[in-house]
Order: structure tokens, then C-alpha cells, then sequence
């Protein structure tokens, strides 16, 4: 297919930790925004309570362009209903989804999925991974 690469047909892995998908869910440095991330967060863990969740960063990291909390997916039957989940509870908060295929820059830019607002990606942080 036109744009493939060999890369980015490589199959997703979901056997073990460091596979799977991450879900990053963005938020602004309001209090509405901040408060809807904190009950967003907390809802997730006691929905979930096998998910790892990990904690709010409350600024830019990497090549996230706004502060956000990130969460781990590692098999197909986890990634289904925590991604049906977040759609639906989300509170308008922008959310990506992408796999680990072992190529950063295809899994954030190629074949990461949006709910929500799309934002940048800041792409300098994810060359050479």
C-alpha cells in the first residue's frame, strides 16, 4: 500500500509488559481541565483495577505537547474495553491511543488513534526510538 513501510506492517505484540497500547489523556493547567483529568484518573483505577495507570504530569514531556497521564493496555481484550470506556467518559478531554510495534515514530504519528481533539505531536522527541 502506498506510504507502507515494512515497519509499520510489523504485528502488535500484546504477550507482555512493554507491548500493548498506551492511552495518553491530555489536559490544560485549568481547574476545570484539572478537575475533570483528577476524576477522569480515579474513575479509570477503580473501573480497571488491573490497568496500569500512572500518575498526572502536569507538564509537556517527550513528545506530548501537553501535560497528560498515560495508561497501559496489554491485551486485545484490555485495550477493548478501556478504549470504549475513555470514549465515553472523557469529559472532552483529548485522548491518543497508539500501539508499541517497536518504531515510535510510526506508532504516535502512523497509527496512533485520536478520541477527541488531535493535538501535536512534538515529532523531534521521537526520532531515533
Amino acid at each position: 500500500m502506498i506510504g507502507e513501510t515494512e515497519d509499520s506492517k510489523a504485528p502488535l505484540n500484546t504477550t507482555g509488559i512493554g507491548r500493548g497500547w498506551d492511552i495518553h489523556v491530555y489536559f490544560d493547567l485549568t481547574a476545570v481541565q484539572i478537575q475533570a483529568v483528577q476524576k477522569l484518573h480515579s474513575q479509570l483505577q477503580q473501573e480497571f483495577p488491573n490497568l496500569c495507570v500512572f500518575p498526572l504530569v502536569g507538564r509537556p514531556v517527550g513528545p506530548h505537547s501537553k501535560p497528560m497521564f498515560q495508561a497501559v493496555a496489554v491485551s486485545a481484550e484490555e485495550y477493548g474495553a478501556v478504549v470504549s470506556w475513555i470514549a465515553l467518559n472523557r469529559a472532552g478531554l483529548s485522548v491518543l491511543v497508539h500501539p508499541h510495534t517497536g518504531n515510535a515514530m510510526d506508532d504516535h504519528i502512523v497509527h496512533g488513534i485520536w478520541i477527541g481533539e488531535k493535538l501535536p505531536i512534538r515529532t523531534e522527541a521521537l526520532r531515533g526510538h
